[in-house]
């Protein structure tokens, strides 16, 4: 199992951010080889991913909202081709900016697993970046 944390200042308040953060759409605006998306109830969504390489099957990755504590916590479990991600965050207002406080455990398997280990750190902290950066984007762009 990896795990990675950490956190970040948002320019925009507690519920904007907690919002965005379960907003679908805001997530998969984060995923390069994001091919579809379907929501299937308020709490559950997928989403087709494609390899950018010749003969990579589609995969679904399946998303789970765990736990909900508005404004300040949720958890959410992403499951699919052998991954299986649990991530939580922890938001607290300052002032006029929310500080998120987020982790992340992930678990590959299949083929995935040579993946693990050391290298497996670097990108997992990107990709939560990457989603992190989707986020603060829509809490501050949306309308008070």
């Amino acid at each position: 199992m990896t795990h990675v944390e950490g956190e970040r200042l948002m320019d925009a308040p507690a519920e904007r951010v907690y919002e965005a953060l379960l907003d679908h759409e805001t997530v998969a605006s984060a995923i390069p080889v994001l091919r579809s998306t379907r929501e299937l109830d308020e709490d559950r969504w997928e989403a087709k991913v494609k390899a950018p390489v010749p003969f990579a099957p589609s995969v679904t990755v399946r998303f789970t909202i765990v736990e909900r504590r508005p404004p300040e916590h949720a958890s959410v479990r992403s499951d699919g081709a052998g991954a299986h991600i649990t991530s939580s965050f922890d938001l607290e207002p300052e002032g006029h900016v929310t500080r998120v406080r987020w982790q992340a455990d992930l678990e590959l398997g299949g083929l995935l697993s040579a993946f693990a280990g050391p290298r497996l750190e670097p990108l997992a902290r990107r990709a939560a970046e990457r989603v992190l950066d989707r986020v603060a984007a829509a809490a501050a762009a949306a309308p008070s």
